[in-house]
């Protein structure tokens, strides 16, 4: 996923407090006076605020403050009337708020009045990805905070259990994007380098090993890291994705060359090098035969990537019809081969069971099973039935296209359901529903699939804010909203949903509609 920046200018209108300097006399005549002194907003993200003050007999001023505010202190003339100063205040360096003084000192002469006001800045989310069982999201300092299933250290906090609130990831402050995958998380950092944490049975955190050892549901043990390691011979990646898969995880770097790099799990030739390895990669190594990629996708145990022409490129499995029409059952191409019909997208994400590509007109084509209508096409059936190792179920072996949406801006697959992001701001899912994925409150979603609910056509999640990206998983999907907070929903029974709580697994642990992140 493209990574959003949501912090931006601010500029306030002024409000009134309880001044704290007042008419003081002293030999030779008053004091200057500070009637009136407020910074507006009094709480930000970080951007331009506007301090006002009203004056008296005063023929300048001096603004200062601590540590960290730029541009102060700064000394301007200020007759008696109202004058206004901006200032522009530093992004929270962490997941904590920052309370800033600001002094306002009138002068006259050899005689001065203070007057104090405060802003707090408090922490912004500027790109989230959900995955597996927990979400992370990078702030606006370049800190990134993670929340939810922890226990095999993808919380990268240092500890292996969950968080039901933002934990604040070890050692990194220059991330430019993060991707949680499985069991484990990624993050491009802003020097062109790639960090992982989490767990390690495939490789996943690199050369260096799992240098830990992790408890997953208090029994068995796996071999994790707690805290971010890097990705070793990778120095100019522009974006990276992990993959969503619990068990078998892979990831692949974009480098700002064009080519795509992947390591990990390689059991279906997932990382597009033209072998199987079925203990997994641990040095990142060359996807074939792409050289203008733009974006890349890792899935369950396939990738895709969209390239520069605007075509789909994909690799991996192909038993599921993700990779074209004429592959073979319980196949898997181990290099990369293009997506047929597809020709202007913009944006793609590969998911458990589906894939789907964003194109320039708004719309949106998916292909890949269809059990739950995750293809959003207005049926539960299709064109084709793949073979899987239960038996058969429906699917397309080529796009098909989302019913009902033409102004698409980005779109999010997940194991069983899809969300897009539409212009206006609005978000639409489809697919199952049967832990409220779709994010409506009911759990039950209009149609039954599968013996399930579902929805195989768009539908809004219920009281959604504007939004600037959206993020499914298998358990529900999260959203950035324009001013930097995160709504989630879906099942709750890590606290994946972020809001201090954690509800039990059965029946559904689920909390009903979106909630807010707590601290972002």
């Amino acid at each position: 996923m493209r990574a959003v920046r949501v912090i931006g200018v601010i500029v306030l209108v002024a409000g009134g407090v309880a001044p704290s300097g007042g008419v003081a006399w002293a030999k030779g005549g008053p004091k200057p006076v500070i009637s009136h002194l407020v910074a507006t907003p009094a709480t930000t993200y970080g951007g331009v605020v506007t301090v006002t003050a009203s004056t008296s007999g005063a023929t300048e001023c001096k603004l200062s403050a601590g540590k960290g505010v730029g541009g102060l202190p700064v000394s301007f003339p200020c007759a008696s009337g109202t004058v206004e100063r901006a200032v522009t205040m530093p992004v929270a360096a962490g997941l904590k708020p920052v309370k800033h003084t600001l002094t306002l000192t009138a002068k006259e002469s050899a005689k001065s009045t203070t007057a104090t006001t405060t802003v707090t800045v408090v922490p912004a989310a500027t790109s989230i990805e959900a995955g597996g069982a927990h979400a992370c999201a990078v702030l606006a300092s370049g800190h990134i905070g993670c929340w939810g299933e922890g226990e095999q250290g993808e919380l990268g906090n240092g500890k292996h259990r969950i968080a039901n609130t933002p934990v604040e990831v070890s050692g990194i402050g220059n991330a430019a994007q993060v991707s949680s995958g499985g069991w484990f998380t990624c993050a491009a950092l802003s020097s062109g380098h790639v960090d992982c944490w989490g767990d390690d049975d495939w490789w996943e955190t690199g050369i260096e090993g799992g240098k830990e050892e992790c408890k997953f549901e208090r029994t068995t043990v796996i071999v994790c890291n707690r805290r971010p390691v890097e990705i070793r011979g990778i120095s100019d990646a522009t974006q990276v994705s992990a993959s969503d898969a619990a068990e078998q995880s892979d990831a692949c770097a974009l480098l700002s060359t064009g080519h795509i790099d992947c390591w990990g799990d390689d059991s279906a030739g997932q990382l597009g090098n033209g072998t199987i390895e079925y203990n997994g990669v641990e040095r990142p190594v060359e996807v074939q035969g792409i050289s203008n990629a733009t974006e890349v996708s890792a899935g369950s145990d396939y990738t895709c990537a969209l390239l520069s022409t605007g075509h789909v490129d994909c690799w991996g499995d192909s038993n599921r019809g993700y990779i074209d029409k004429e592959s073979p059952e319980y196949s898997t191409s181990l290099t990369p081969v293009e997506i047929p019909g597809i020709s202007e997208a913009t944006d793609v994400s590969v998911g458990g069971d589906v894939a789907c590509a964003l194109l320039s007109s708004g719309h949106i084509e998916c292909w890949g099973y269809n059990l739950y209508g995750q293809l959003g096409t207005g049926t539960a059936s299709g064109p084709e039935s793949c073979r899987v190792k239960w038996g058969e179920t429906p699917c397309s072996r080529t796009p098909a296209e989302v019913d009902g949406i033409d102004d698409a801006t980005q779109v999010s697959a997940a194991e069983g359901h899809t969300c897009a992001l539409l212009a206006t701001g609005g978000v639409e899912c489809w697919g199952a529903d049967y832990y409220d994925q779709l994010g409506t409150g009911t759990q039950t979603g209009p149609e039954t699939c599968a013996e399930s609910a579902c929805s195989v056509r768009p539908i809004e999640p219920r009281g959604l804010p504007a939004a600037v990206q959206v993020s499914a998983y298998e358990w529900g999907a999260c959203v950035l909203l324009s001013a930097g907070k995160v709504d989630c929903w879906g099942t709750d029974w890590a606290g994946q949903l972020g809001n201090g709580s954690t509800l039990p697994l059965s029946p559904y642990g689920t909390t009903l509609g979106p909630v807010e992140v707590v601290g972002l």
